[in-house]
């Protein structure tokens, strides 16, 4: 019998070992310039096609600081590093990111450069979702603007389309319950020890 238990412990830690861990969502984020829309909306040099991606334990909510590697965004001429993001759940959802935060707010997805640095560069993005931050999986459309502050001089403005591919990384279920094959591990575990102990304390007595 000692047998059986020593080998329901093996069974139980090999069944643990291939038990599925809790995926992260992966956010793709793409963003593609629309130059056919006319001036005011569009102005100074186009800012070039971009993409980004960040990872999250949950579906990201309202005030959700997005963690991704920063990237510049240029408009063929000058450079600006985007370093920080933040989604909001006003209205029907949007991302916002920007350069260390340096942009004045001036409503829940839109900022302007009103108290930017006089020297330096800065950079402001922000998407907007048409039916509420992603909740599933799937392929997003939003609609947004990119405003770029470069060598101190206010370069422009540029509307276009963002595209965000919403996935996980275990190509499942986002944030799996713990499966019936985890739950008869530890209830083999438990009972191997329990057995164990059992037995040891018979033999002792």
């Amino acid at each position: 019998m000692k047998r059986f238990g020593h080998a329901a412990s093996l069974l139980c830690l090999a069944i643990l070992a291939v038990s599925p861990a809790s995926a992260d969502i992966i956010y793709d984020v793409d963003f593609t310039p629309d130059l056919g829309i006319p001036y005011p909306f569009n102005f100074g040099n186009p800012i070039e096609a971009f993409s980004f991606s960040f990872a999250s334990p949950t579906f990201v909510s309202d005030s959700t600081i997005l963690s991704f590697t920063p990237f510049d965004i240029t408009d063929g001429v000058n450079s600006v590093l985007i370093d920080f993001g933040e989604a909001f759940g006003f209205d029907q959802g949007c991302f916002i990111a920007d350069s260390s935060s340096t942009v004045t707010a001036t409503g829940p997805c839109s900022g302007d450069f009103s108290s930017a640095p006089t020297a330096g560069d800065a950079a402001f993005f922000g998407l907007g979702f048409s039916t509420g931050l992603p909740t599933t999986t799937g392929l997003y459309s939003a609609g947004g603007e990119v405003l770029f502050h470069a060598n101190a001089v206010d370069n422009g403005t540029t509307h276009g389309n963002f595209t965000v591919t919403v996935s996980d990384s275990a190509g499942g279920s986002a944030a799996p319950e713990p499966s019936s094959i985890t739950l008869l591990a530890f209830g083999l575990g438990i009972f191997s020890m329990l057995y164990l102990n059992r037995t040891v304390t018979t033999k002792n007595s």
